[in-house]
């Protein structure tokens, strides 16, 4: 009976150990499943991670690149600005010389005599032309300086014409 009870406890311990065994194989292969889905969670973050740098990336890229365009366009359009408004001083520089020309033509005429008739026929040509509304007052403005003190000879073109002129532009 001794040898029949050891055999049962060494059967018994035999099986223990076999489910031990059984236990740490099933209890290693989970912790290698846990191990594996833990890995490739790791490697899926770290790959949506560098996915979501390289669209970072390339998202600055386009904005760098965009913000070069608005700059190349906006200094482009300054440029165009700036050779316009050179345009315009060209313009009005010559304006003014002939402008000058004109008043000192007007005040050599005023003291011949001659700029009333001149004056006459100029403002006929500008009504023929549809031109005379534009320069009605810098007209009116010579006709009243020239013919107020009775001679035809302006009062003082350098007080009053040059404001006339610049004023009508």
């Amino acid at each position: 009976m001794e040898q029949t009870m050891r055999e049962h406890l060494q059967m018994i311990e035999e099986q223990q150990r076999k489910k031990d065994e059984e236990l740490m194989q099933m209890m290693a292969e989970q912790q290698r499943k846990k191990d594996e889905e833990h890995r490739k969670m790791m490697e899926e973050q770290q790959r949506t991670l560098m996915e979501q740098q390289e669209r970072i990336k390339e998202q600055q890229r386009t904005l760098m690149e965009q913000q070069e365009r608005r700059m190349q366009l906006m200094a482009e359009q300054m440029r165009e600005q700036l050779v316009e408004q050179i345009r315009q001083l060209e313009i009005i520089k010559s304006l003014i010389i002939s402008d000058t020309f004109l008043l000192i033509t007007i005040t050599n005429l005023a003291e011949e005599g001659k700029l009333q008739r001149l004056l006459e026929i100029y403002q006929e040509k500008l009504i023929a032309c549809g031109v005379w509304k534009g320069s009605a007052w810098l007209w009116r403005s010579v006709f009243r300086i020239t013919t107020s003190n009775g001679r035809g000879v302006p009062r003082s073109l350098q007080e009053a014409d040059l404001d006339v002129v610049f004023q009508v532009r």
